[in-house]
């Protein structure tokens, strides 16, 4: 299994990854966010 896990720092949102993501679930990897509250919004 080809894993992804995301952590962002400071002054980026989980957001940022978007992109990223769609591209590696197309390529049929486990994709994992790591939101660790930093400018996080719903």
């Amino acid at each position: 299994m080809k894993q992804i896990i995301t952590q962002h720092g400071w002054g980026l949102n989980k957001y940022f990854w978007d992109d990223y993501k769609v591209d590696f679930l197309n390529k049929n990897w486990h994709w994992q966010d790591n939101e660790r509250g930093y400018f996080f919004k719903k």
